[in-house]
């Protein structure tokens, strides 16, 4: 039912939207930082950790939306725990796996990011309008959650989410964080602590392969 909005129209549809959206960012600029001020006060949480919620079913979704798009199986959704406290959504797209190429298996990883950006940019666009009042209020809390903790950890390449395997499969690194933490130690031997026998991590001197 929604796999038509990672056709091309929609693409460009996305593009158009979010770039309306970046330039009354920058053209509100001040608005935006007192409203961010405002947002995260302790007052306001209940209702951060609400679209926070809801958000991240969106985001799940639409990586399940993606797999089957390009012809996958999503055998499972649903919600766990992490830490035993926090709870977590989550998709079954290991599917992905099994395309031919990567482009189609970084658009499912990309799926999440991708619908929460085009929210946070219809939020903004609405929250430019809008007159002051709860409505007004939400749409920031979406632009807020959808933008900046997406940024922050989505699309974070050193921490183990959309951002660290987008990254992995551009480059064709594979298992790239155990592989960075080996040679970010052998650096450390090398210049920090003077060992000049430290042993080089096998396969350090791998070319990323950019191209499909």
């Amino acid at each position: 039912l929604f796999g038509w909005s990672f056709s091309l129209p929609v693409r460009l549809i996305w593009l158009a939207v979010v770039v309306w959206a970046l330039f009354l960012a920058v053209e509100n600029a001040g608005q935006l930082a007192g409203a961010s001020a405002t947002a995260i006060l302790p007052g306001n949480w209940w209702r951060l950790i609400l679209v926070y919620a809801v958000l991240k079913v969106i985001h799940e979704c639409w990586h399940g939306i993606a797999v089957k798009r390009y012809g996958g199986r999503v055998p499972e959704w649903g919600i766990q725990l992490l830490a035993f406290i926090t709870p977590l959504t989550f998709v079954d797209a290991s599917d992905s796996w099994t395309f031919p190429g990567r482009k189609r298996r970084m658009m499912v990883t990309a799926a999440g990011m991708y619908v929460e950006f085009f929210l946070a940019a219809c939020a903004l666009i609405f929250w430019e309008q809008a007159d002051p009042g709860i409505a007004r209020a939400v749409a920031f809390d979406v632009v807020f959650m959808a933008s900046v903790t997406t940024l922050l950890f989505n699309l974070n390449p050193l921490m183990r989410f959309d951002g660290y395997y987008m990254l992995s499969d551009l480059t064709g690194v594979h298992n790239l964080g155990p592989k960075g933490q080996s040679y970010v130690k052998w650096l450390a031997k090398r210049f920090l602590l003077g060992v000049r026998n430290a042993q080089i991590p096998a396969g350090y001197r791998q070319a990323p392969r950019l191209i499909a």
